[in-house]
């Protein structure tokens, strides 16, 4: 076992989900070449990621060069596998904000030029209503990603707007599934469908 995520507790008191080390990797190597291209090879009873031919056009930020701004706390799933594993994983650099307050995480991500903006949907409800933002240099940001909670279709068109330079996704996961579980699609130019999560899919009948 690697460790115990309590779950939000929505139909009664939360309970402990035991995740095994094999649970973490696996989620962590997925969702990390899910969001940033590659693909996940053994060697020498490592994992590597490699980079696939053509994925620095497909995905805004290579490897080894993003800058994650994180609030995320990492006693939660999202924190400790999302927001720290996958962004290690991914080599990028990690910085810091002690607590959440709009207006100067905004002014961090434009100090510390950070690449990618993670987080729950009621902190891209605060950003978007912070006075003035129209008017910042967000142009760094890269890729946006949101989860645990659903963005309205109004919020989500204002963060579009906003982040201009950037892909913006929304992901679904669960205590139980360790982390992500599904997301839109990462790379540039992926076709979402408004006010769903996951990756469009043509299903083919066949007459039997």
């Amino acid at each position: 076992m690697a460790h115990i995520a309590y779950t939000g507790g929505t139909t009664g008191r939360s309970k402990g989900v035991m995740l095994t080390h094999a649970n973490v990797v696996t989620n962590v190597v997925q969702s990390c070449c899910f969001t940033n291209g590659g693909v996940a090879e053994v060697e020498d009873e490592a994992i590597v990621l490699n980079e696939l031919p053509g994925d620095k056009e497909k995905y805004a930020i290579p490897f080894g060069t993003g800058r994650l701004l994180n609030v995320t706390p990492w006693y939660h799933a999202m924190g400790t596998v999302g927001y720290l594993n996958n962004v290690l994983l991914q080599g990028s650099t990690i910085i810091l904000a002690k607590r959440f307050e709009p207006k100067a995480f905004l002014e961090a991500i434009t100090y510390h030029q950070v690449t990618t903006v993670g987080g729950a949907a009621p902190m891209f409800h605060a950003l978007i209503n912070v006075p003035g933002i129209e008017k910042m240099d967000l142009s760094s940001v890269k890729q946006v990603r949101s989860g645990a909670s659903p963005i309205s279709k109004v919020a989500l068109e204002k963060l579009k707007g906003i982040f201009r330079n950037a892909t913006v996704t929304e992901a679904y996961g669960l205590s139980e599934a360790t982390m992500m579980l599904t997301s839109n699609p990462a790379e540039i130019g992926g076709k979402t469908k408004a006010g769903s999560v996951g990756i469009l899919r043509t299903i083919q009948r066949f007459a039997l």
